[in-house]
């Protein structure tokens, strides 16, 4: 019974995991263009800015 169970975890697994590796490899070309790279620095940037401008009005 638990070998069976086993097999279904590993099945399910697979299942899941596979498609999103293939998708990770697909969308890691586009996300290490310059443009790319360069948009997500500045959203990061805007997002910790506005994190630290919250946590100083907070205090």
């Amino acid at each position: 019974m638990l070998l069976a169970f086993s097999v279904i975890w590993v099945v399910a697994d697979l299942i899941w995991y596979v498609p999103l590796v293939a998708l990770a490899g697909r969308v890691g070309g586009v996300l290490r263009r310059p443009s790319v790279r360069r948009r997500m620095e500045q959203v990061s940037g805007a997002v910790l800015v506005g994190l630290g401008v919250r946590l100083a009005v907070d205090s």
